[in-house]
């Protein structure tokens, strides 16, 4: 299996969509949801997909939005904004760096996976630095301010498939 821990904010919305989109009130009185869905950014979006299209990945929650979301409201806003890909897990609050929470992940799934459900390669994407050495080859650090990039995608998906994108400029 292949896994994307995902962040949400700084990568699926950055600086210039939270500046340039309007706040929309889709369930009043869920602020947080609310936030989350409106700001995310359509092309940051888009490439994500793009990234799970090409590889064939499944979508693990590493962001600090699923404390306060849950594994349904992340899957929920994950689907209002746009992304294609279903939640499959998120990964465990441990008040640790996000880079042990993923490790240990990874493992307890490992423990009870069999076959093709192992985790076998997995790229993750954040904004922000608190991953474990042995996690850098794995590790896209999308910048806060453009969010999910072009380069961040061709990147992800070598690190995914071990090649070069293969449809890169017609989906």
């Amino acid at each position: 299996m292949k896994v994307i821990f995902l962040d949400v904010d700084g990568v699926l919305n950055s600086d210039r969509s939270i500046f340039a989109l309007p706040m929309r009130e889709i369930y009043p009185g869920d602020y947080r949801f609310n936030y989350l869905v409106s700001k995310a950014d359509p092309v940051a979006i888009a490439i994500l997909n793009r990234i799970t299209k090409e590889t064939g990945a499944v979508l693990v929650g590493s962001t600090s939005n699923r404390k306060v979301l849950g594994f349904d409201g992340l899957e929920h806003a994950l689907k209002e904004m746009g992304v294609d890909a279903p939640l499959y897990d998120i990964t465990p609050s441990l008040n640790e760096k996000r880079g042990v929470e993923i490790d240990v992940w990874i493992d307890d799934h490992n423990k009870v996976a069999q076959g093709n459900a192992k985790v076998e390669s997995f790229v993750i994407l954040d904004d922000s630095n608190d991953m474990l050495p042995s996690q850098q080859e794995n590790f896209v650090r999308v910048n806060p301010a453009m969010g999910l990039s072009f380069p961040d995608m061709r990147k992800a998906i070598e690190i995914l498939t071990g090649s070069s994108p293969t449809t890169l400029i017609l989906p």
